[in-house]
């Protein structure tokens, strides 16, 4: 997904507002990402919630939306179908991973 994008910006082929992030190469003392309860804010960029989790790697299709505590907070994990399922709503799933690179749109 990170080529993809990169490639879109390179060509100058709209593309949706998104950050990147690479969690494992941010400082843990660092305030190069901020999180809170209704957005994350990364190099200055903020991205209002709910908002769009995706992995770098597309042929993971563990996607998160997060929503904003205004309308009850949360976020429905989204993954290939199970049988008759595609996704599970998680009410206390606030914060957002933190365990590689991901995309976020807004």
């Amino acid at each position: 997904r990170v080529a993809v994008y990169r490639t879109l910006q390179e060509w100058c082929i709209p593309c949706p507002d998104h950050v990147i992030v690479d969690h494992l190469a941010i400082p843990s003392n660092s305030n190069v990402l901020v999180e809170d309860d209704n957005f994350i804010i990364f190099n200055g960029k903020k991205i209002e919630k709910p908002f769009v989790e995706k992995p770098e790697n597309g042929d993971r299709h563990d996607i998160w939306i997060y929503y904003p505590r205004s309308i009850g907070g949360g976020a429905k994990k989204l993954f290939r179908k199970v049988v008759d399922s595609s996704s599970d709503f998680d009410p206390n799933q606030n914060t957002i991973r933190r365990d590689g690179i991901y995309i976020y749109e807004p």
